[in-house]
């Protein structure tokens, strides 16, 4: 059971997670194989990555310098811990809300990164295995 309303899940469900890779930018879609994120797996001998952000803890949205300040910390946190990360935006497809600044951790373990979202105060992140397929992970 989770405390996330439908309609926030159902929002976080059809969002377009971009990742600003800088050969072929790419844009990762829940429940659908990406075959860029399978090459960037194999390019880093990983098997797994996860979609973050530090921005609007708990889907509130807060002003800019709150959420530069916070998505700044999680990317401190990511060099800290030796995770390669790539650039992205979260996106809502239909342009009703603004774009997150987002980060695809590479090789980022799935409790590892459930960890920083939680530190985050996120409701979600976003985690995909070894078959590179993006899967929604709540958080509460």
């Amino acid at each position: 059971m989770t405390s996330i309303p439908t309609t926030l899940h159902a929002a976080y469900a059809v969002t377009d997670y971009r990742v600003f890779a800088a050969d072929a930018p790419f844009t990762l879609h829940i429940g659908a194989a990406s075959a860029e994120l399978a090459q960037l797996h194999g390019k880093h001998a990983v098997s797994c990555s996860a979609f973050l952000t530090a921005w609007n803890p708990f889907s509130h949205p807060v002003d800019a310098d709150a959420n530069h300040l916070a998505q700044q910390s999680l990317l401190r946190d990511l060099r800290d811990s030796g995770v390669r990360f790539l650039e992205g935006m979260g996106c809502d497809p239909s342009g009703a809300y603004a774009g997150e600044e987002s980060v695809l951790a590479i090789g980022l373990a799935r409790a590892d990164a459930m960890a920083l979202g939680r530190k985050y105060r996120q409701n979600a992140i976003v985690w995909c295995g070894a078959d590179a397929v993006p899967e929604l992970i709540l958080l509460r």
